[in-house]
């Protein structure tokens, strides 16, 4: 596969980042190339493992054997779209079965919380009224009546087809059907950012290797895979957006390529509105995104000519998606004081120091202390380790990951802020993307939850820093 980035500045020459001390080993791309061709995928002992623990739990959470006979029935149906797309390298094989294991097990773990310890996430959260909704009671409503009616329209029209497709063979339409789209779901969106990750970094198995390792043990990936919920699905529609962005950087040209981004662009909104209302403006901000990558990017391969016409559609485009999205997130904002205030123990809680730092302190402490909220919460981390709540349990595993990962993230921004060779329009897309989409949920919801279907381009930009140099990893532990 031919491809850009930083896979070509290996390929072109050594790449030598003298004044931080990052440099790329890899001096020869074709290497690299040969290297991953060697590859094959054989099932680990972590593999079987999670096969046996994933249908253990299920069969005996769910007291039905046809958990196990429905999981190989995804499993297979994945498997075999992988196979049509020819998607089949190393790494797409090799984390599709992973996460479709986790997810699997996820959806066991959270079974065992709502069936055995009498979760109380049944009642509180909004998978039980999703799966309800699924069952037919709005069969006879389109995606656009449902909009009206039930977040959500899009996934419920989804699993509504499928337990209607399992019901048409006698199969009960028991919640573990629904779920397991979503455990396929979010298997699919960690190969399609694989497959992304490809396009920018080349066939370069550190890299590959570390995505891996942070897609298959992100615990918020477990929770959308886990329950039934619509994030499984917002999350493999990000993601798609972004590697379509992705890979028109790389060229953007007229033809085919604008066509699809502008499909993408225009009318993607209508799809993120019908499964969560706030990210309608979602696709337009992208666009945003992208349009400024490429114009500025230093390997821009945008005429002079283009790059001026891009720059008199781009300020119409900012501010059109301004003027629609202000209305709307400024009451999202509200919504969202007046959320937290609630969750605080009401108006006493404006006597919480944190709280004030948090929701009443002046805007540019609120721009620093607001994400960093999110990507530590909860604190202290063994309060989402508890016995009434699976939804509680994966956040609490994803707090100690995040610790892991900040570092990582001041590294890959530093780099881009001090070496301008890196400011490819890759990169800026995915840096633009990541700070904007942080900062919107953090002043809106604030919830973790919602950040995890903007975590595939953070990953991604996490993968620049070559952690195979000493001084590259010296830097992260030290900043010298």
């Amino acid at each position: 596969m031919a491809c850009v980035d930083v896979a070509d500045m290996v390929g072109a020459k050594q790449m030598s980042l003298t004044k931080t001390g990052f440099t790329d080993n890899r001096s020869d791309l074709t290497l690299i190339q040969n290297q991953a061709a060697q590859l094959q995928f054989k099932g680990s002992l972590i593999d079987f493992l999670l096969i046996f623990l994933g249908v253990v739990l299920n069969v005996s959470v769910y007291a039905d054997i046809f958990v196990a006979l429905s999981g190989f029935i995804f499993f297979f149906w994945g498997f075999t779209i992988l196979m049509l797309l020819r998607w089949t390298g190393y790494w797409e094989q090799r984390i599709f079965f992973r996460m479709f294991l986790f997810g699997y097990l996820a959806m066991g773990i959270s079974g065992f919380y709502d069936y055995v310890l009498g979760s109380r996430d049944l009642s509180e959260l909004d998978s039980a009224g999703f799966y309800e909704a699924s069952l037919g009671m709005y069969r006879n409503y389109s995606i656009m009546d449902l909009l009206t009616m039930h977040e959500g329209g899009m996934a419920i029209k989804i699993w509504q087809m499928v337990y209607d497709g399992f019901g048409a063979f006698g199969v009960p339409k028991e919640r573990y059907i629904g779920i397991l789209v979503n455990v396929l779901t979010v298997t699919f969106s960690a190969v399609f950012a694989i497959r992304t990750a490809k396009l920018i970094y080349g066939n370069d198995n550190a890299r590959l290797r570390r995505l891996f390792l942070m897609i298959s043990l992100c615990g918020l990936f477990w929770l959308f895979a886990g329950f039934h919920l619509r994030d499984a699905l917002v999350l493999f529609f990000v993601t798609a957006m972004v590697g379509v962005w992705i890979w028109f950087s790389r060229r953007p040209a007229l033809g085919l390529r604008a066509f699809v981004i502008a499909v993408v662009s225009f009318g993607s909104p209508w799809l993120m509105q019908s499964l969560r209302a706030e990210f309608f403006f979602l696709p337009l901000a992208l666009a945003a995104a992208g349009v400024t990558a490429v114009l500025f990017g230093n390997k821009s391969v945008v005429r002079r000519v283009w790059r001026q016409l891009f720059a008199i559609t781009l300020v119409p485009l900012v501010i059109g998606i301004a003027i629609v999205t202000f209305s709307q997130l400024s009451t999202l904002l509200r919504e969202a004081a007046a959320h937290y205030l609630n969750l605080a123990g009401g108006l006493q809680a404006s006597e919480n120091p944190g709280w004030r730092l948090t929701y009443q302190s002046a805007w540019y402490i609120q721009v620093i202390v607001r994400p960093a909220v999110m990507f530590v919460f909860p604190l202290p981390v063994w309060w989402g380790m508890q016995l009434d709540s699976a939804y509680a349990f994966f956040k609490g595993l994803t707090t100690p990951f995040f610790f892991f990962l900040i570092p990582l993230g001041f590294v890959a921004v530093h780099l881009l802020l001090v070496e301008s060779v890196l400011r490819t329009p890759q990169q800026l897309f995915l840096l633009f993307t990541s700070v904007g989409m942080i900062l919107v949920i953090a002043f809106t919801s604030g919830e973790t939850r919602h950040l995890g279907a903007f975590l595939m381009p953070i990953f991604l930009l996490l993968l620049l820093p070559d952690l195979n140099n000493y001084k590259s990893k010296l830097f992260i532990v030290t900043g010298k």
